[in-house]
This record gives structure tokens, sequence and C-alpha cells, in this order.
């Protein structure tokens, strides 16, 4: 297995304090349960609640933040040879009147969600019914080589020579191209949210970048809110790279695109 990536210091020290966090969540969590379980038998309901409520909450931070850590560590070590991660510039943070980080980063996560939803349904929008039936004629031609036989004449003779075990609609679509055509694009519709091949790959460009700028925001947020003494506990979905603060560039320091 490749060494990973080397982090920008950083982003390094963004790592460093998100294992300690979890190691810490992980500690807080086993205090919890042996407090638990060598409560007395007549300890109250209450203090079974609380300090079930307490290791519960500890355990889904360590959770969290965990499996944060390896997507982390996959990232960095999945990445092609000959790239670098590097610093991406800082995030202006914009809260509006009233709203804390923490408020900010519930708005800006439903923004999130609506453009995954957006994202989803460009990547999966179906082709107009013009290019359905191009690809059903390209189709036809592609099979049409299989089954067209090779034919030479030669003294005074002809020798026609079809491959071994042609199928049958090999042979059909070399015979009557046009029919086939016609017969596989009859039942056709045009579908609704059809987009073009080609204007479908531009818009999930668009909106994978508008994604990560999203972000990008939504981590800076996070720092804030825990600048000022509140914890919001990151996505496990987040972008790595966004989390990190990092671009993924090439050795000679041309950024180049990598959804995490």
């Amino acid at each position: 297995m490749r060494s990973p990536v080397a982090l920008p210091p950083a982003a390094q020290d963004i790592l460093n304090s998100l294992e300690l966090a979890r190691d810490s969540a992980l500690d807080a969590g086993h205090s919890a349960a042996s407090r638990l379980s060598g409560l007395p038998r007549d300890a109250s309901a209450g203090q079974r609640e609380r300090l079930s409520a307490e290791r519960d909450r500890h355990a889904e931070r360590h959770r969290v933040l965990a499996q944060i850590v390896s997507r982390i560590n996959q990232f960095r070590t999945e990445l092609a040879a000959g790239v670098v991660l590097e610093p991406a510039p800082a995030v202006e943070i914009k809260l509006k009147s009233g709203e804390t980080p923490s408020d900010a980063v519930e708005r800006l996560r439903g923004e999130i969600s609506a453009i995954r939803q957006q994202l989803q349904a460009t990547r999966s929008a179906p082709l107009p019914l013009a290019d359905q039936k191009q690809l059903i004629a390209q189709s036809v031609l592609e099979r049409a080589q299989s089954g067209r036989p090779r034919v030479v004449v030669a003294d005074d003779a002809a020798r026609i020579a079809f491959r071994e075990n042609i199928p049958v609609t090999s042979l059909l679509c070399w015979l009557m191209p046009d029919v086939m055509t016609a017969a596989l694009s009859a039942e056709l519709i045009e579908r609704a949210g059809a987009m073009p091949a080609d204007e479908r790959t531009r818009k999930v460009a668009e909106l994978e970048a508008l994604l990560l700028a999203a972000e990008r925001s939504e981590a800076a947020l996070i720092e804030r809110a825990r600048e000022t003494g509140i914890e919001v506990l990151p996505r496990v979905d987040m972008d790595v790279r966004a989390f990190l603060g990092v671009n993924v560039a090439t050795a000679n320091h041309v950024a180049v695109e990598r959804v995490a």
C-alpha cells in the first residue's frame, strides 16, 4: 500500500485534533460506562438514565469522529501518484443578522442537502429522445459488423464466409439496419427532465463545485463555533477536502478535480 500523501501543516493540525477528540470521546464513553456499571443497586432511575445518556453521547461522538479519521486516511492513500495536497484559500464566513455559527451550520446543511438532491437528479437525467435513437442506431451498426460475412470473388467463383455461431440479431442488423433501428426505437419515449450528455456533464461539474464551496463554508463555521465553545460534530459524508481545507493538485501545482 502506498504511503499517505502528506498534509499541509494546518491540515495536519486538524487531523491531529480530530484524532485527539476521537480518543477523548472513547475514554469518556468508557468512563461513563464504568460509572454506570458501578452504581449501587439502590441507585435512582434518574442516575442510571443520566449516565446511560452520557455513555451513549460519547459513543456516538466517537463513532462519528472515528469514521471521519478513517475517511481522511483512505482519501490520502487513494490519491493518484504525483499529486499533492495544498492549502485552500481561506473561506469568508458571513452570518445573517442574529445568527450564531451553529445556526449557520444548520442553515447551510439544508442548502447542501438541496444541492446534493439536484446533483443526484442531474446525474440520473435521461437522454432526449433523439439522443436515445442515435445510440440505438450506433448499437445496430456495431452489431452489424459482427454479422457481416467475408465475400471474395475469384476464379469465377464467389466465396461467402460467415463467422461461426453468429448471433441472429447480428445477422439481422447487417441485413436490415434501418428496420432493426426503427423496431428497437419504437417504444422509446421522451422522458421528463431529459438532458443531452454534454449538458449533463457541464451541469454536474457546476453543482459539484457549488457543493464543495458550501461544504468548505460549513467546515469553517464548525471551526468558528468551536472557538466560541460550542461543538458541532462534522458530517461523516463531508468532502474531505472541505474538512481539511485543502486542494488536490499535481506536483507542478496545477489544481485537479476530485470528489472525496
